[in-house]
């Protein structure tokens, strides 16, 4: 039905394809780690350039003012685009809160008593002049 050398040929043929694909797997992978090597460089270099300018922007040095707005957009922080505080935003709300240095209030309500779990609920009226409810369940203990 089939001949013996033509499988033969086959299995050495899978054999060899099976070699050169690992092989470009190995250099795939090296090329991504060297591009993300140099872009980290590269980025690296970028921001000491950027924090330079700033710097410069801040003294007066003439020109940095509109180099530093140029570079600006691209070196800025993404803010966050959540409607609900952090818990760090909730308890840094909640100190200013107590000292008395911003207007506002931060309700905290425990729906569930704590030995059976626990659903909490936070109103922070503090954080940027909204109001979010943040949830957080806790599993129910069993006796």
């Amino acid at each position: 039905m089939f001949s013996a050398t033509t499988l033969k040929d086959k299995m050495r043929l899978i054999e060899e394809l099976r070699n050169i694909l690992l092989t470009a797997n190995q250099f795939a992978r090296s090329l991504n780690d060297l591009l993300l090597i140099t872009g980290n460089e590269a980025f690296q270099m970028a921001l000491m350039y950027y924090n330079s300018v700033r710097d410069l922007a801040r003294r007066g040095v003439p020109g940095a003012e509109a180099t530093f707005r140029t570079l600006q957009p691209f070196f800025r922080r993404p803010r966050r685009t959540a409607d609900e505080p952090t818990e760090e935003e909730t308890l840094r709300d909640a100190k200013v809160l107590l000292h008395g240095t911003k207007d506002g209030e931060i309700i905290v309500k425990n729906e569930k008593p704590h030995l059976e779990g626990g659903k909490h609920v936070v109103v922070d009226e503090a954080h940027k002049a909204k109001a979010a409810w943040k949830e957080t369940e806790e599993e129910e203990i069993n006796e």
